[in-house]
């Protein structure tokens, strides 16, 4: 059986097409044991309750097909998307985590995360704790499902030149990762560290323990419609054909 990973969509609303062409992808997959999402597949989530974002209605709607299909449905909530609520965890039936989760495919022992919490500076970690916290969710319920959607939106499009800054140099962020991967195999035994965030895909060898391990990066699916498959004991970097090249992305 086939495990699907899939990172960095950051999908803009109804009319991305991103949006569309992730939805073609994820109903053309057949015999999946496993679909993992790796953080900031929404450009925007904070969820509460049971909302649920209409821009959205697509993904979420295939993803219940996907779900319905017997798939199993991982999420490693991003610095994008968080807070999922009930309608992942209760409608889909997914399982849900804040920063990171160890899952085991073929008997190989798989550590998830985002990785933005990698090295983080002070004023980003003061602004993920505030984000994640009481005060940010009663402003979004304040709000309500539109007007924090409003907010978000010109949040993200302030924040999306030193977003491309940071991607354009994917090398040293994903350098960082790499050593995060060593330090946790080390640390834990895992046969295998995953993660999103930097838009870099990659599938690398790591020695921790005199043992040899791997740290793998789907890339981002804004990226050309990029995701990974791990299957036989084997992760494989594909690209998803009709992805439309985005001129900006996040």
């Amino acid at each position: 059986m086939t495990t699907v990973f899939v990172a960095d969509a950051h999908l803009l609303g109804r009319k991305d097409p991103n949006q569309a062409s992730l939805v073609r992808f994820v109903d053309s997959l057949k015999n999946v044991e496993t679909f993992v999402v790796l953080g900031d597949l929404f450009d925007y989530w904070v969820g509460y309750n049971r909302v649920v974002y209409k821009e959205y209605a697509p993904i979420l709607e295939s993803f219940s097909r996907l779900v319905e299909r017997g798939t199993k449905f991982v999420y490693i909530e991003g610095n994008h998307d968080f807070l999922m609520g009930e309608y992942f965890t209760k409608t889909l039936g997914a399982d849900v985590y804040e920063e990171s989760a160890i899952i085991d495919t073929e008997g190989m022992h798989i550590f998830l995360a985002h990785g933005d919490t990698v090295k983080m500076t002070v004023g980003y970690e003061r602004w993920r704790k505030f984000a994640r916290g009481p005060y940010a969710r009663l402003l979004t319920i304040l709000l309500g499902s539109r007007g924090a959607w409003w907010l978000a939106r010109r949040i993200s499009k302030n924040s999306r030149a030193k977003s491309m800054a940071k991607y354009k140099a994917g090398s040293e962020l994903d350098n960082r990762l790499r050593e995060a991967a060593r330090f946790k195999i080390d640390k834990t035994g895992v046969d295998a560290v995953v993660m999103g965030h930097s838009h870099s895909p990659g599938v690398h060898d790591v020695i921790a323990r005199g043992l040899r391990a791997v740290y793998a990066n789907p890339g981002a699916w804004v990226d050309n419609g990029r995701y990974m498959e791990y299957s036989y004991g084997e992760f494989r970097l594909k690209e998803f054909g009709d992805q439309p090249k985005e001129e900006e992305s996040t």
